[in-house]
């Protein structure tokens, strides 16, 4: 199955976007049209993770309220694209126009409307696949393969992302905000999600993630057929989580509390490491656990 890569896309006429969208699905892209800048933006603020690039038009409109056929929307568009990539969230976009003057006045790649969108569609397939967040989901295909459609919402997969970066660079000098953190809120989010599915098979009483060691640890031991006490009500289910499994979770559960913050000096790369790889484990298990349960698409 070949990868779609959605794409943000605003332009003001709707009768070429139309026409644009059609034959960009020949092109693998999913096109997500808006017709004005600030309504594209908010869209991209609230699902940036959702999105592989941008597309803007060269003249048209800012606001929904605005006219179209002017240069204000690329050049804010461009302004705070740079400003999203300078603050670390990079997105690979490019001006699409009829007007070729708009070429020499946006600090932009820039593409011939009706004569360059093959082109372009061929410039977007390599920036996306060169960029260093493809590149890691290339890396390791299986526990990415835990996001979007019925799995992990895809907004998560940016802490994934970032924690294995953070491994990558071998600067790993703030762990509790760039590994801790993110590893134990993946760690809650897959609870959450395998509660969500079926409460018999994670009970929604067990996952009081304020007290964050007893809630995960609770979770682990139900999905593993243990029976817990909660407010002195003993719960007890089937057993889910193989044993290779179960043990990679009270890995993440070690490492990632906030009360072994106070030892982290103590703490080795491999030991960094060892969550990591416990986390891949546990994406795979979700997967499977939620393709054999044969849930249908959200």
């Amino acid at each position: 199955m070949e990868k779609i890569y959605k794409v943000l896309f605003v332009d003001d006429d709707r009768r070429y976007a139309d026409s644009l969208i059609d034959r960009a699905a020949g092109n693998n892209f999913q096109l997500d049209y808006y017709d004005n800048w600030e309504d594209a933006k908010s869209k991209l603020d609230e699902d940036f993770d959702s999105y592989d690039a941008v597309i803007i038009d060269g003249k048209g409109k800012l606001t929904k309220d605005s006219r179209g056929d002017n240069q204000k929307h690329v050049s804010r568009a461009i302004k705070e694209l740079s400003e999203m990539k300078g603050a670390g969230s990079y997105i690979p976009y490019v001006v699409l126009s009829k007007y070729i003057e708009v070429k020499d006045s946006v600090d932009a790649t820039f593409f011939e409307k009706n004569r360059e969108e093959n082109e372009m569609f061929e410039y977007l397939t390599f920036q996306i696949e060169n960029s260093d967040k493809n590149k890691i989901r290339v890396k390791y295909p299986e526990p990415f393969s835990c996001f979007g459609d019925k799995y992990l919402n895809k907004k998560h997969e940016k802490f994934l992302i970032n924690i294995i970066k953070v491994f990558e660079s071998n600067k790993i000098d703030n762990p509790e905000n760039l590994l801790f953190n993110p590893c134990r809120i993946m760690l809650e989010e897959i609870f959450r999600q395998v509660s969500s599915i079926d409460e018999k098979v994670l009970p929604h009483a067990l996952m009081n993630f304020e007290k964050q060691r007893v809630a995960l640890t609770n979770c682990s031991k139900y999905l593993s057929g243990l029976t817990v006490t909660v407010d002195k009500v003993p719960y007890s289910g089937t057993k889910l989580l193989d044993d290779h499994v179960s043990q990679q979770i009270q890995t993440i559960i070690a490492v990632c509390h906030p009360s072994s913050h106070e030892i982290q000096e103590k703490y080795s790369k491999y030991t960094f490491m060892s969550v990591l790889w416990a986390l891949f484990d546990l994406l795979i298990w979700l997967k499977r656990f939620i393709d054999e349960k044969g849930l249908p698409k959200v």
